[in-house]
């Protein structure tokens, strides 16, 4: 149950009249690629995706009555160094980022 079925009075009526699969009312698709073609939705992605991505990622482990830092945990090094071969974690949780507000969502597969 998402946060806002649990509102009050709140009742999801679906997507906008007309905007359905990407098409607007106009006609015209609009994709990922399209928006991002737009100035305003590049550097609202660009600006957000870069500002969670710098926000400080630490694994921490939990005790009867504190919380540790847990950086001996097999998931710190990934989490914090680098994800895959190739990738910084800021570009890996930049690029999450920016799957969640064009796509609304971000799958990651740990191997």
């Amino acid at each position: 149950m998402g946060l806002l079925t649990r509102v009050k009075g709140f009742e999801w009526a679906g997507p906008p009249q007309g905007f359905i699969d990407g098409r607007t009312q106009s006609g015209e698709v609009v994709t990922a690629d399209s928006a991002m073609a737009v100035g305003v939705i590049f550097r609202c992605v660009a600006l957000l995706g870069g500002t969670v991505a710098g926000m400080p990622l630490i694994t921490y482990r939990a005790s009867e009555d504190r919380l540790d830092r847990a950086t001996d945990h097999p998931i710190y090094r990934l989490l914090h160094d680098s994800p895959t071969p190739g990738m910084t974690s800021f570009i890996w949780r930049e690029m999450a980022m920016g799957h969640l507000l064009l796509w609304g969502n971000h799958y990651a597969e740990m191997i």
